[in-house]
């Protein structure tokens, strides 16, 4: 699947190059001015459609049901493109056809359908699949009709309360998704449910599912999306801009723009469409809420966000859903519970990484949602700017604040839901694979300082022991001075006064004391080279004495692109890391010609393993690690290896000892604490700016 992902990928890169290669060969040859870039155009327009088209041969319709890239809307885009293609290819006088005598042409030619051209035939192309969208979504989708009464019924039920007096047609699609889209123009009301088997949906399923994809339906509001695309064209006209990308490259004789600059502007415009459609998304979230269906509705987008696991989850595509492959009971209850520990996380600690990667997609991400609907103070239409804030465009701290108040509701949903769909029993199972204590096994015995960034809550002392707490959104608490604390409310670091830290830097510094500032940021104090300093509460590192306890122990080293276990041997540390000393496998070193990574420590290998990497495989015995194979890619899989082979890794995931190909073992990630040296010389500019970007949010590296 990965491989046909990047096909389709390459296809479309290939295309754009193509045609800038193309266009400089044809300037060139048929002397032509550079501001010709009709070539140019014309493959950057299509280079959507050939990854559209590419995915739909390899994977049918399936690639826009599971999709969050995806909509059914996208096929409309598709077949308009093809649609446009046509026309322009074919009728090119009809930019110049008047059909109201007596305008002054110079009027008519920026006002819709005062003259007749390719923005009126689009309009009208548009308004025609509108109406035909019903019947030609039903026939491309394979929408089969649904007969069960007792699933009829509640549609019908359901449809009433939120006002919609016409028969809404209910169909069917198979896919390994659970969801349902509501398609049709305002007379042909229809909804397909997505799924392997009916069967799958549960009554509060359906109530929050249906209840907001019909609320589009009662609201109209892809006939307000259509009004939208028609004023978009009217906006363009009005401008003597292109109607399309493609009308660009095919129309672009006379044009007074360049095509970058017409590119911008579209993609500004495409923005604002995406401002709307998001907030479409919040109306209908709301009118469900009024219809007494938000809490159903945050149950089943939870529920729905456990089969978005893997690499590529964050942008829409999980590539388990690609290959129709059934998850078993045990990777549900894995899946759903790193679900409700990323959403909960997601409240807490909003990152602009999260929000940037929601800008351009049709739904605001889970998490806001959710603590829209469950909150009477966040309008849901709010959930829609949400991410715009995060990012840092307005009112950043704001929009955190409000999704932070919203912890405690959202917490509730997600774990009463896990409860209710697997019981606590399961719990066993997932503390024995998953490494939510080796998180914090580091800190026990130790003295911490533990700091709560919403409450600005601080709490020190000694961690005497972890408690299972048995919710998914928070798995772990700490205890310390007999009082629990939550592992995923506070951040923690190991702090006594007169103990020596790293910085992220390499600075040494002597720890003295805290406080808060008036931004209510906990700011350490303490002596770097006899001068007294303040840094930020996460950028403080690990004591000297962690480094130091490594010595006559196994780290990992690495060099010449490659990971191997070695042994430290010596370390003098000095002033700073720079100046330090390191002895590994017999051979010296100086700090300053190392990064220093820390745990979890991952490990990419090559299909063929050296003796190296059984090393390191060896080491892993007995340990907690995730794998990423060529089987499953996509998602880790977690478990306890128990062995070795010439040409295979024995993991235990919970439920049995299962033999893992090494020719296919990608990547393993290793949670026991130990450090990483990275030789600086044998790393890439682009790793070196990978470690910096990490490393501005707290410490995580030595660099």
């Amino acid at each position: 699947v990965w491989g046909k992902l990047m096909v389709a990928t390459t296809a479309s890169y290939l295309t754009i190059l193509f045609g800038k290669i193309g266009q400089i060969a044809y300037n060139y040859y048929f002397n032509r001015p550079p501001e010709d870039e009709r070539i140019f155009a014309f493959s950057f327009s299509i280079a959507f459609f050939v990854f559209i088209g590419v995915a739909f041969i390899f994977f049918g319709k399936k690639f826009v049901l599971v999709s969050r890239l995806s909509s059914p809307q996208m096929v409309y885009l598709f077949l308009f493109g093809i649609i446009y293609v046509a026309i322009a290819t074919q009728l090119r006088e009809l930019r110049e056809l008047f059909y109201i005598n007596g305008l002054d042409q110079a009027i008519a030619q920026r006002v819709l359908f005062l003259s007749f051209g390719i923005y009126e035939i689009l309009t009208i192309v548009m308004i025609g699949m509108y109406f035909i969208s019903g019947w030609l979504l039903s026939f491309l989708f394979g929408v089969k009709d649904v007969e069960d009464p007792a699933i009829l019924s509640r549609v019908r039920e359901i449809a009433a309360r939120l006002g919609i007096k016409d028969t809404v047609k209910v169909g069917f699609v198979r896919a390994p998704i659970l969801n349902a889209f509501a398609y049709g123009p305002f007379f042909d009301k229809r909804i397909a449910f997505i799924s392997s088997s009916l069967e799958d949906f549960t009554e509060s399923d359906i109530n929050g599912i249906v209840g907001h994809e019909l609320a589009h339906t009662a609201k109209n509001h892809v006939l307000i999306l259509l009004i939208i695309s028609i004023g978009e064209l009217g906006l363009k006209k009005a401008l003597n801009l292109p109607a399309t990308q493609l009308d660009y490259a095919v129309f672009s004789d006379g044009l007074s723009v360049d095509f970058v600059t017409y590119l911008l502007f579209s993609y500004g415009l495409v923005i604002i469409l995406f401002i709307f459609v998001r907030a479409l998304e919040g109306h209908a979230d709301l009118v469900t809420k009024e219809a007494g269906f938000g809490e159903d509705l945050s149950k089943a987008l939870y529920r729905l966000e456990g089969f978005y696991q893997g690499v590529a989850a964050d942008f829409g595509i999980s590539v388990n859903l690609l290959t129709d492959r059934q998850y078993s009971r045990e990777e549900r209850i894995r899946y759903n519970a790193l679900a409700a520990r990323r959403l909960y996380r997601e409240v807490v600690s909003p990152t602009r990484g999260a929000a940037f990667s929601n800008i351009f997609v049709s739904h605001p991400r889970t998490s806001y949602r959710i603590a829209a609907l469950m909150r009477n103070d966040i309008p849901p239409m709010r959930a829609a700017f949400l991410p715009y804030q995060i990012v840092g465009l307005f009112k950043r701290k704001q929009a955190i604040k409000t999704l932070q108040e919203a912890r405690e509701q959202i917490q509730r949903i997600i774990d009463s839901t896990f409860f209710e769909d697997f019981s606590d029993s399961v719990f066993e199972y997932l503390y024995g694979i998953l490494p939510w204590e080796e998180e914090f096994e580091f800190f026990l015995g130790k003295k911490v300082l533990g700091f709560n960034p919403i409450t600005s809550e601080i709490v020190t002392g000694y961690l005497e022991r972890l408690n299972k707490t048995n919710l998914a959104s928070k798995p772990i608490s700490l205890v310390i001075e007999g009082k629990e604390y939550s592992g995923a409310d506070y951040m923690f670091k190991v702090f006594e006064s007169g103990e020596k830290v790293f910085c992220k830097n390499g600075d040494i510094m002597t720890l003295d004391r805290y406080e808060l500032d008036e931004a209510k940021q906990l700011m350490i104090w303490g002596k770097i080279n006899e001068k007294e300093t303040s840094i930020r509460f996460q950028d403080v590192g690990v004591p000297l004495s962690f480094i130091e306890e490594r010595v006559g122990k196994s780290i990992f080293r690495y060099k010449t692109g490659h990971v191997v276990l070695e042994t430290l041997d010596l370390v003098e540390i000095r002033e700073n890391w720079e100046s330090s000393i390191l002895q590994v496998n017999r051979e010296k070193f100086a700090g300053h010609e190392f990064s220093v990574g820390f745990s979890p420590i991952g490990i990419e290998f090559r299909k063929e393993k050296k003796e190296s990497d059984f090393e390191i495989l060896r080491y892993a015995i007995g340990k907690k690690v995730g794998i990423y194979s060529k089987e499953n890619y996509d998602v880790q899989i977690p478990g306890i290896v128990q062995g070795v082979t010439s040409d295979h890794l024995i993991l235990y995931d919970g439920v049995e000892a299962r033999s893992h190909l090494l020719k296919d073992l990608e990547y393993i990630v290793l949670y026991e604490p130990n450090i990483e040296l990275i030789t600086k010389s044998h790393i890439s500019f682009f790793m070196k700016l990978t470690l910096w970007w990490e490393n501005r949010s707290g410490f995580n590296y030595i660099r």
